[in-house]
């Protein structure tokens, strides 16, 4: 379905015509809008954006803000939405990178623990306080 992302680097530098090149590979560029994923992520699990932001421990309003694409979430946020929709590790370092924010790193602390309590479906509360527990900046509020 998708063309692995080396073939994809291999055929960009041997592209003389930049303008060609992004015509005809148009689909396999990670263009889709955040919202529009948000979207297609509450049909998939058939969940209500209420739910999600509550889940994801946001504030009602900023919640709203950026599921109808009116605020660019930080990426604490980001990951904030992937556990209140349960998303597993790799699902979540897709939205990471459709949000435009860099994906979890395991060889930095914080990710590591990000990665950890998405991997075992810890809740935000209890990613909240694994943070503290180890000594890492909380999530962003």
């Amino acid at each position: 379905m998708e063309e692995n992302t080396q073939e994809l680097m291999n055929a960009l530098q041997k592209e003389n015509d930049i303008y060609q090149f992004t015509r005809e590979n148009a689909d396999k560029f990670l263009e889709k809008l955040l919202v529009s994923y948000l979207d297609d992520l509450l049909k998939k699990t058939n969940s209500k954006k209420a739910d999600i932001i509550k889940k994801a421990g946001l504030s009602t309003v900023y919640g709203y803000q950026i599921f109808d694409g009116k605020r660019e979430p930080k990426r604490d946020k980001v990951i904030q939405i992937a556990i209140g929709f349960g998303l597993s590790v790799e699902e979540t370092q897709r939205l990471l990178k459709i949000s435009g924010h860099s994906e979890l790193y395991p060889k930095v602390k914080r990710d590591a623990l990000f990665i950890y309590g998405i991997h075992n479906r810890l809740n935000i509360d209890e990613i909240e306080e694994l943070l503290f527990d180890m000594g890492e900046k909380g999530l962003e509020t």
